[in-house]
């Protein structure tokens, strides 16, 4: 059963006006009206993901990386999430029923108390038990790109248990298969940058109204994924994206899962990123041969292909992670925590990132004290809040949290794998004396 009462009201700019979910909920829920709303463009733009990365000189290199992101309507977006929590928990059902449950665990809705920490603790645990130890990790390339409409609409059919969609969930569909979209920077070239600007930091006005948004869309609508075939990709930032994107991968799921089971091995899939881990018994090149064929034909069958840049195959022995190819020591970097066999820690790019929000924030902070003539450090409670204090843990779960408390979740969380070191609060312990140094250092030089 969906539970409207979580359906909260977002405040952004669109097509359509800010509206309540319980002005619309007897239309979002009436498969009648759904299977013949017209549904507005999407709004495209895309995301700068960019990374840096310390190089073995210590300099740092920015990585480039983007993604492309589409938001709905207001409206559209109550739909495809009503439709996204039905959906949910027929896969839900489907999943375990069919025995993948534990294999998928992006985006579950039964898997309230799990979350990144628990996955990658789950994997390195299971690593750490073993002797000897193959490690595969590999993503897919433009994975949401490349979803496979038929292969989805097939395994959609199976999931809701229908010979035919019916017509609302067809109406649903359609509208992620053409994916009607325009750019955001379209909107702002014809509004202007200050009339752009003032929409979109009021969040509740639509950028046009009814007869200029006809004439706007009649001029700049766009269709289809850029760059994929019409029966191919669905667009990634919709409520329902993350769940078709769990049930467009069930025969690849069930097929790794059934290859892995008779070995005694660990599959997991967090949306396009996976990893096996399987117990070597000496047959090691035949073991390595025949899962990464395995692995790529069964992708290839659904329009997928391996990200052989981010590929990667691992040997686990004496506490040690070496590179299966060239036998050098290596690192198993997985949700956001790396293991090298004896210890665990956060992967450096979250420290320096946290360091460097906390930087920029303490810099603007002193630039505004000077300006103004402050004589305390302005904006401090925030500060403290959001990268010093730890806060109280209720029912296993902080009511504020921060980077800081998450270090320490993770730390208490990992401890008790044998024979694994945990290397967590050591990241962050000396963060509030940095901090204090960096505001001392700003001071001395007004």
């Amino acid at each position: 059963m969906v539970k409207s009462q979580f359906f909260k009201t977002k405040m952004y700019a669109h097509f359509d006006p800010v509206i309540s979910y319980s002005k619309v909920k007897s239309r979002v829920e009436s498969p009648k009206w759904v299977s013949e709303h017209g549904f507005f463009p999407l709004i495209h733009y895309v995301k700068d993901t960019s990374k840096w990365f310390k190089e073995k000189n210590h300099k740092g290199i920015l990585k480039p990386k983007s993604r492309e992101i589409y938001y709905a309507s207001h409206i559209d977006g109550y739909i495809y999430k009503y439709y996204a929590d039905i959906l949910s928990n027929r896969y839900n059902e489907f999943a375990i029923n069919t025995g993948i449950d534990d294999c998928s665990i992006a985006y579950r809705t039964n898997k309230i108390h799990q979350n990144n920490i628990s996955y990658s603790r789950e994997v390195f645990s299971y690593i750490a038990s073993n002797d000897d130890c193959l490690i595969i990790r590999g993503d897919f390339s433009s994975f949401f790109d490349n979803i496979n409409h038929s292969e989805l609409l097939s395994n959609l059919k199976k999931v809701l248990h229908v010979k035919w969609l019916p017509k609302d969930w067809m109406q649903v569909m359609r509208s992620l298969y053409r994916c009607d979209f325009i750019e955001k920077d379209d909107i702002e070239l014809t509004l202007g940058k200050d009339k752009f600007c003032e929409i979109n930091s009021s969040k509740s006005e639509p950028f046009f109204n009814p007869e200029e948004f006809r004439d706007f869309k009649r001029k700049h609508i766009r269709h289809g994924i850029e760059g994929s075939p019409d029966n191919m990709g669905i667009p990634q930032g919709t409520p329902i994206s993350a769940v078709l994107a769990n049930v467009s991968m069930i025969e690849f799921d069930k097929e790794i899962q059934s290859y892995i089971f008779p070995l005694n091995g660990m599959y997991r899939r967090y949306s396009d990123d996976f990893i096996l881990a399987i117990p070597l018994d000496g047959k090691t090149n035949g073991t390595v041969s025949n899962i990464r064929k395995t692995i790529t034909d069964t992708a290839q069958n659904l329009g997928l292909k391996l990200n052989d840049k981010k590929t990667e195959i691992l040997k686990y022995s004496d506490n040690k992670l070496t590179d299966f190819s060239s036998g050098e020591n290596s690192r198993l970097d997985y949700l956001g925590f790396v293991f090298d066999g004896k210890t665990i820690s956060i992967r450096k790019r979250s420290i320096t990132k946290f360091y460097r929000k906390a930087y920029k924030e303490i810099d603007k902070g002193l630039n505004k004290q000077i300006k103004k003539g402050y004589t305390q450090f302005p904006g401090r409670k925030k500060f403290v809040k959001n990268y010093v204090a730890i806060y109280p843990q209720t029912h296993g779960k902080s009511k504020t949290t921060n980077f800081v408390n998450y270090v320490h979740r993770s730390n208490k969380e990992f401890l008790g794998i044998e024979n694994v070191d945990i290397f967590m609060n050591a990241e962050i312990r000396k963060s509030a004396h940095n901090f204090n140094k960096r505001l001392i250092d700003g001071l001395d030089k007004i």
